[in-house]
């Protein structure tokens, strides 16, 4: 069953407002309500003092009209007594300085103080409504990645020290086997003893450590999760489900798969450009995708906007990914104190906004025909490899190769021409897929290209672009960069960069700018299918195919949208799968997940033609299969007879 939710913080509004707002609610179609994620302190006013009687009352006026409760568990803002009590459970900055209680997201999670209160909170609120009739669902924190604006979050106080050298020894055998895989030779950086190793403080810190440390504070984050999922599983009901709204899914360096898979359903936050740019739309399906690959069943989207400039056809490219809900943040305007400016559905006295109700009420008419979701996706027939190690080197050291660039530029022409994919990371199995798409994997590890050879040695496809395994998965430049994955794609490296040319050419005259980085290609075994153009590279190949086992591998030296699209135009036919002629950057297609038909999905200020049927600006279409959705390939003409006739 689909639903519509919405944000409530009843704890900011008058009881006897209450009633009033619940019946607005109901009246616009809201089946379920997430709230208590700032609401410590209101049920725990002094240590160990808990007050129920208003949020019992509260639960059982939304019972009592059929509406539903998410309960969070609110340890995002740790309530001052807590914090004057135990000041070590605050985030240290690089600097040496604790931040100070009153923001959220300000605490560290490997603190064992403030994960006892965290665990102890949990079980309070499970014990006392694990089995109330009205809760359905339980969320852990909120946005959980750090102190608020930190980019790569992170912490130094002792605790994290600590842990992070206990991590360090249960991956590293010895001092000096850490020494050999961080590289700590270069600049006099090398250990003696595990004592002296410590997290990364400072712009200059040694690269392995940097990318080793994200990697452990994502593993905190985690941890700290699935500590409060089992305080709770312990005492509630089983029906009852447990997951984590995530944020920042790909420019934070947590990894929200893993998070997603110590949960009952993966989760997140779809706001309007939060999952990234350019191209926010596509960043957002990339996200959906993500979250239903964690575990193929449905996810949940427990945030969303509800300002006046929100669209159907954000709303409902959600569901088609495979969201079996979505929460509008927020239902009533608060009157006080951070977020009294957010734009919600409802204003300062709690009357709803009839324009935006209407909205929500005509989608929810509009999508009632897909109410079913299966308990279990089968595999996509292609999917996208990401990286979070690459994001995190990307993010901590200002990586000349823009990763998500090329990220968004690998999934964008897919996302427009309706080829439905999962989201993977290296080293998951890639048996189930028919065509692969690695986008600028630099850092990779020698056992995850294994996994890439074999899946083109046993027939898939492979479609890549650079920069591909220049480093390890500590960063470590390999002694031949790409060597790899060079006899997969037929090519070798002749330097890690170049300088940039002007245009891509491809055989059949089609030019396109050159957008990022490029490498210097020398083939081996592979074809070029185009060349770049212009200033002193001109000539050099920019794109290969080649024959490798039974399959097929594609490579770009550079990752320009326009590039990857073309290379796509080969790559879909040689895994025989289809595509819709869409012409439009805005206009994204995906095939239903039943096969009954094919949606579209208009996030452009413009109305838009694709196959014959039109869709206006910010709305979506589905089409059932008897009207002609989709075609092979080959019939699309950015395949052209002369790029073919070049193989």
């Amino acid at each position: 069953m689909f639903e519509i939710g919405v944000s409530y913080y009843p704890e900011t509004v008058e009881r006897s407002e209450w009633a009033r707002d619940l019946d607005n609610m109901k009246d616009a179609g809201v089946t379920f309500i997430r709230m208590l994620d700032f609401a410590w302190t209101v049920i725990e006013q002094r240590e160990g003092v808990y007050e129920w009687e208003w949020l019992d009352r509260f639960l059982d006026l939304a019972h009592a009209r059929g509406i539903s409760i998410i309960l969070c568990t609110p340890t995002a803002t740790p309530p001052a007594w807590l914090a004057r009590q135990y000041p070590q459970i605050m985030v240290e900055l690089r600097s040496g300085l604790r931040r100070p209680w009153g923001m959220r997201r300000d605490v560290c999670v490997t603190s064992p103080v403030y994960r006892h209160y965290a665990a102890q909170i949990a079980d309070a609120l499970g014990r006392r409504y694990g089995r109330h009739p009205a809760v359905t669902g339980w969320q852990i924190d909120n946005e959980l990645m750090g102190p608020e604006h930190g980019n790569p979050p992170e912490c130094h106080c002792p605790d994290c020290q600590w842990q992070f050298r206990a991590w360090l020894r249960r991956r590293y055998a010895t001092v000096n086997e850490l020494n050999a895989a961080w590289g700590t030779r270069c600049w006099n950086q090398e250990f003696g003893d595990w004592g002296e190793v410590g997290t990364p403080r400072h712009s200059g810190a040694v690269q392995g450590c940097v990318i080793d440390y994200a990697r452990f504070y994502s593993d905190t984050q985690v941890s700290f999760a699935r500590l409060q999922y089992d305080a709770l599983r312990a005492v509630i009901d089983e029906k009852q489900f447990v997951a984590h709204n995530a944020t920042g899914v790909f420019n934070r360096g947590i990894n929200h798969i893993e998070m997603a898979r110590a949960m009952d359903f993966a989760a997140w936050d779809a706001y309007h450009g939060s999952a990234g740019g350019p191209f926010p739309a596509a960043f957002s399906a990339l996200a959906h995708d993500l979250m239903r690959s964690a575990s193929h069943k449905p996810f949940l989207v427990l945030e969303t906007n509800s300002d006046q400039g929100m669209y159907p056809a954000f709303w409902a490219e959600m569901r088609a990914h495979g969201a079996r809900c979505v929460t509008f943040w927020h239902w009533r305007s608060i009157r006080w104190n951070r977020e009294n400016g957010s734009d919600t559905l409802c204003d300062y006295s709690g009357t709803p906004k009839p324009g935006r109700i209407g909205k929500i009420r005509a989608f929810n008419e509009r999508i009632a025909f897909d109410r079913d979701l299966p308990a279990e996706f089968a595999p996509r027939e292609a999917a996208l490899l990401y990286s979070y190690d690459c994001s995190r080197h990307e993010i901590r050291n200002a990586e000349p190769w823009p990763y998500h660039v090329a990220v968004v530029n690998m999934y964008h022409p897919l996302w427009r021409m309706g080829v439905a994919l999962d989201v993977v990371q290296p080293g998951d199995d890639l048996s189930a897929y028919k065509l692969v798409a690695i986008p600028a994997m630099g850092l990779m590890d020698a056992a995850h290209a294994q996994v890439i050879r074999r899946f083109v040695e046993n027939g898939g496809v492979a479609v890549a672009c650079g920069p591909a395994a220049h480093m390890d998965g500590l960063g470590k430049y390999y002694a031949r960069p790409g060597s790899l994955l060079s006899d997969v794609f037929g090519y070798e490296l002749t330097d890690v960069r170049m300088d940039k040319p002007e245009i891509v050419r491809f055989n059949d005259g089609r030019s396109f700018p050159v957008e990022t980085g490029c490498e210097p290609l020398k083939i081996t075994t592979a074809r070029a299918i185009a060349v770049f153009a212009g200033g002193e590279e001109d000539g050099r190949p920019a794109a290969l195919i080649n024959t490798f086992g039974k399959g097929t591998a594609l490579y770009a030296a550079c990752a320009s949208r326009e590039v990857a699209a073309a290379v796509y135009a080969l790559a879909i036919e040689k895994a025989g799968l289809t595509a819709v002629d869409n012409p439009h950057e805005s206009v994204s297609a995906l095939p239903h997940h039943s096969g009954a038909g094919m949606w579209y999905f208009n996030h452009g200020k413009d109305a838009a033609t694709v196959n014959g049927h039109e869709i206006a600006a910010g709305d979506f279409l589905f089409v059932p299969l008897k009207a002609p959705a989709a075609m092979k390939h080959g019939a699309l003409k950015i395949a052209t007879p002369q790029l073919e006739a070049s193989l």
